[in-house]
């Protein structure tokens, strides 16, 4: 009798044992996985709130600017640019700062006084 009641106890223990084992198992890859998602979700939120934060600012600022530059006409195929007068002088009021304005194939259109010298 003593035996079989030993046996009973083991095997209940074991199932039980394996129970919460596999159930704490499941429940730590679970998490780990919803972990990842919900930082994955963050990340792109607030990507998209800086991009459209980027996108407002550039649309506001066209409204006041509609157009930094102009086109100089040039001998070459490439395009040459030129800030405004107006914009020149806005920029040049900028004080002891460093400013260097480049077109999109990188040759500087502008370099503020003080980094000139």
């Amino acid at each position: 009798m003593q035996s079989i009641r030993r046996r009973l106890s083991l095997s209940y223990a074991l199932a039980l044992t394996t129970t919460i084992a596999v159930f704490g198992g499941a429940l730590y890859v679970d998490r780990r996985e919803a972990v990842g998602r919900e930082q994955e979700q963050r990340l792109q939120t607030r990507l998209e709130f800086e991009a459209n934060f980027v996108v407002s600012g550039l649309q506001e600022q066209a409204r006041f600017f509609p157009r930094l530059v102009r086109v100089v006409p040039s001998v070459s195929a490439d395009t040459t640019y030129d800030l405004l007068p107006e914009i020149q002088g806005f920029f040049k009021g900028v004080g002891q700062h460093y400013l260097f304005v480049a077109d999109p194939v990188g040759r500087l259109i502008f370099v503020s006084p003080s980094a000139n010298a």
